[in-house]
């Protein structure tokens, strides 16, 4: 598993659009923001983000969608947004990869596979036994929302023994992105 904290710091990669560089070029900070985010999705950023308040520093209240982050990506992080990968962005599309600092009491770092339970309005469990047994479960719609929503804070637990194996994708979450964490900027084109 990935495992770098320096002085409480940790570095992470986030692929952005030519836009959001010019932001954050021009104020100082990236935020994320509902209008460049993929309306399918809103109800798991809107869960993502009630769980960021209660376990991050406080933050202003218009922020409503986080912003993404490679910490790890299978494996390696020591360069988890390897621009030669083809599934960073589509094909053809120029894009940025920056590469920053954080503080770490800043971040939320969650598995990304378990992430896609989440995104998918699934049960989380790496264990077969356990998704049968929710899926033959006879209760209320309600009672199988907040059942599945539970099993979602599987995500964070990146030293689950219960996982099919270590978690080796680790996204990370946080507020912003300042100017002053920058370490490195690098345009790339989609391949």
């Amino acid at each position: 598993m990935c495992a770098i904290v320096r002085n409480g710091e940790i570095i992470l990669y986030s692929v952005q659009s030519p836009l959001a560089v010019k932001k954050l070029e021009r104020t100082g900070q990236l935020y994320g923001s509902k209008a460049h985010s993929t309306t399918e999705y809103l109800e798991a950023y809107s869960w993502l983000a009630k769980e960021m308040r209660k376990r991050l520093p406080p933050v202003d209240r218009k922020v409503s969608v986080p912003l993404w982050a490679w910490y790890c990506w299978e494996g390696d992080f020591k360069n988890p947004c390897d621009l030669r990968r083809s599934c960073l962005v589509p094909r053809g599309t120029n894009a940025f990869r920056i590469k920053f600092r954080k503080p770490r009491n800043e971040v939320l770092l969650s598995d990304f596979d378990g992430w896609h339970s989440v995104l998918n309005k699934g049960y989380h469990s790496y264990i077969l036994k356990e998704l049968d047994a929710f899926d033959n479960l006879k209760v209320s719609p309600a009672k199988r929302k907040t059942l599945m929503e539970k099993s979602w804070m599987k995500i964070f637990d990146l030293n689950s023994t219960s996982k099919r194996d270590a978690v080796d994708s680790i996204q990370a979450t946080f507020w912003n992105i300042k100017s002053n964490e920058v370490l490195d900027i690098t345009e790339f084109k989609g391949r």
